[in-house]
């Protein structure tokens, strides 16, 4: 990206005060995010942690409708039952199972979770903060 804004191709974006408390909030829940899966591979088996990982759709479409107010439709709720089946299997063989591991890793996943809801609170206002961004770029290109 660096070298876009060199060279001109690219607008480089402006960077004030509303974008950075705007922007905030999402780098706080990717931190955390990062932070806790990170905990949670040092405490269990990275396997398992992944497999608790793995059931991020579920809490994404359960705490969009939540924050967000936008509740999935009947088929996507659906199609998360192979999800949910899939996660249960794979664990309930797992011999190295610790308590403090799993919370870590759900706490992972909410920390996702919030990661994507803010951004799409935040992406709301889509010219304002991402104006600068190659999509958007493209967008006013194809407009």
């Amino acid at each position: 990206m660096g070298m876009l804004w060199i060279t001109k191709i690219q607008p480089a974006p402006k960077i004030d005060g509303p974008l950075i408390l705007a922007l905030l909030p999402v780098a706080l829940a990717h931190t955390v995010g990062h932070v806790t899966a990170c905990v949670s591979f040092s405490l269990m088996a990275v396997s398992f942690a992944h497999i608790v990982k793995s059931a991020e759709p579920v809490f994404s479409v359960i705490l969009s409708g939540v924050f967000l107010g936008t509740w999935a439709p009947i088929y996507v709720w659906a199609s998360l039952l192979p999800i949910v089946a899939g996660c249960s299997l794979s664990a309930m063989k797992e011999l190295s199972f610790a308590w403090p591991g799993f919370l870590f890793a759900m706490a992972s996943n909410l920390g996702m979770v919030m990661r994507n809801i803010f951004s799409k609170k935040t992406m709301t206002d889509f010219n304002k903060v991402c104006f600068n961004c190659p999509c958007a770029f493209a967008k006013r290109k194809l407009a």
